[in-house]
């Protein structure tokens, strides 16, 4: 008897923090071109809050209930995961460590959307959280991609400004999805521009909530957003799954 042929099945790891995973599901469906319901995909979502901070010196932390949480997916079927999270990519190789299933790289297609979409030699702008773009990971993938790129980072003000932004009392993270936070990280975001950026990539998924090609419209050069670019990879590879 022929074994039966699995469909890929993608989790997608969220509450880190808890809207940037809902907005994800979101971007899934409504970037699916369908006309029923079951034109579209199947997901397998875990919303885990409890994940600790992923940045600074005691950012390691997060990693045992990454684990975790994979971990019920694979249990559930999933045959791919993706984090969303772009920091929590720093402990790749320990949460690999840890699980059976294939992880989808968030940073990796963002890099190869890139280079798809602009050519060898951008000048991106890179907004994210200062252990995020320590560690290197964002730069080094797209210049793998780009092998001409220039991979521009924040100041030291400007960085410390964006960081308070995502997580200070009043940031992203409190629910502050105000438009008031969206001027102010775009006026970060313009000092990328004024230093010769051609392009921006929202490198934390926090801030597509307010800041975005579709909020920000007269913004000076294109925005990239990766959790865009992962909805369609994992559209696209749901999809094939199912089609072949």
């Amino acid at each position: 008897m022929a074994e039966e042929k699995q469909n890929e099945l993608v989790a997608v790891i969220g509450g880190m923090g808890p809207m940037a995973g809902v907005k994800l599901q979101e971007l899934i469906v409504t970037r699916r071109k369908a006309s029923r319901d079951c034109d579209h995909i199947p997901v397998l979502t875990y919303t885990n809050p409890q994940i600790p901070p992923r940045i600074g010196d005691f950012g390691v932390q997060c990693v045992p209930e990454i684990i975790r949480s994979v971990q019920a997916m694979e249990r559930a079927g999933a045959t791919q995961f993706i984090i969303a999270c772009n920091t929590a990519h720093i402990f790749k190789s320990e949460i690999l460590d840890g699980v059976k299933i294939p992880m989808i790289d968030l940073i990796q297609e963002t890099a190869k959307n890139l280079s798809s979409t602009f050519g060898a030699a951008p000048v991106v702008g890179m907004l994210g959280t200062l252990s995020l773009m320590k560690s290197g990971l964002y730069q080094d993938c797209i210049v793998a991609e780009c092998a001409q790129a220039n991979v521009l980072t924040l100041e030291a003000e400007p960085q410390a400004n964006l960081d308070k932004l995502i997580q200070g009392q009043n940031g992203i993270k409190s629910g502050n999805l105000s438009p008031e936070m969206r001027d102010a990280i775009q006026a970060v975001a313009q000092t990328l521009v004024t230093r010769g950026a051609t392009v921006i990539v929202t490198a934390c998924t926090e801030l597509p909530l307010v800041f975005n090609a579709d909020a920000c419209p007269s913004f000076p050069v294109p925005i990239v957003d990766p959790m865009v670019v992962i909805a369609d990879h994992i559209i696209s590879v749901t999809a094939n799954s199912m089609d072949a």
